[in-house]
Order: structure tokens, then C-alpha cells, then sequence
């Protein structure tokens, strides 16, 4: 069982993160008897994207600034794969000495779709991700 002093450090942890669990379907869970848990709820699955024991404020903070760093990287890697897929499929002046300047345009224009449709896709997020963060620091 934890003591008073650390329970604080934790309630004050989650006062300081305040804007994270505002944006997240995350939350605490401070155990009575047993450990207490960290958790992120996926409300497209109705699953635990994290579920991860605790016991001081410390390890909480580093499991929350894990979770956004773990986002972050995702909306990094997912979304250069898919950008570089689709570009890849656009293979119109790919070996040498054939230039098409016409076709050099469409494929600017394929790429800008894929640019385009993509941070639509992904601005939410990010943008969630920011608001997130807002306050921390200050």
C-alpha cells in the first residue's frame, strides 16, 4: 500500500498532464491494496492500446510521455510508408533519358493527392497530439 505523500505525487501528476488525459481516452486506476495502472483505451476497438502498472508519480509520467512518444512515432513511420508506397507507384521517367515533362506534371499531381488525402488523415491526430502537450511546462 502506498503512502499518502506518493499518492499526492501521482494525483499531481495527472493534474500536470491534465491536458493529455483531456485528449486520450486514458486514465488511472489507483489500487487500494495493489498496484495501481496506467491505461489508453482504443475507442475504435473497445481494447487497451496501454494497460501498464505503476507505483510512483515517476513511472506514471514515464509511461505518458512513452505513449506520446510511441504516437508520434507510429504517425511517423505509418505515414512515410504510405506516402513512399504511393509515390512508388508513380514510376513514369524512371530510367534515363526519358523525360516527359507532361508526364512529370501528372505525377506531381498524383503525389500532391496522396500528400493531400494523407495529412487529412493524419492532422487530427497530430492535432490531438499538440493539445495533449499544451500547459506541460508551465
Amino acid at each position: 500500500m502506498q503512502n499518502d505523500t506518493e499518492r499526492q505525487k501521482i494525483l499531481d501528476t495527472t493534474n500536470r498532464y491534465h491536458s493529455y488525459f483531456d485528449e486520450w481516452d486514458a486514465d488511472i486506476a489507483i489500487g487500494r491494496n495493489g498496484p495501481n495502472f496506467f491505461y489508453v483505451l482504443n475507442a475504435d476497438t473497445g481494447s487497451f492500446d496501454v494497460f501498464a502498472p505503476f507505483e510512483t508519480a515517476e513511472q506514471l509520467e514515464a509511461l505518458i510521455l512513452g505513449d506520446i512518444a510511441s504516437n508520434i512515432g507510429t504517425y511517423i513511420y505509418v505515414g512515410t510508408e504510405s506516402r513512399l508506397k504511393a509515390f512508388n507507384m508513380d514510376t513514369v521517367n524512371d530510367s534515363y533519358g526519358n523525360y516527359h515533362p507532361e508526364a512529370s506534371v501528372q505525377s506531381l499531381f498524383r503525389q500532391m493527392e496522396v500528400l493531400a488525402a494523407d495529412n487529412a488523415r493524419w492532422s487530427e491526430f497530430m492535432a490531438k497530439t499538440y493539445r495533449s502537450l499544451v500547459g506541460l511546462g508551465t
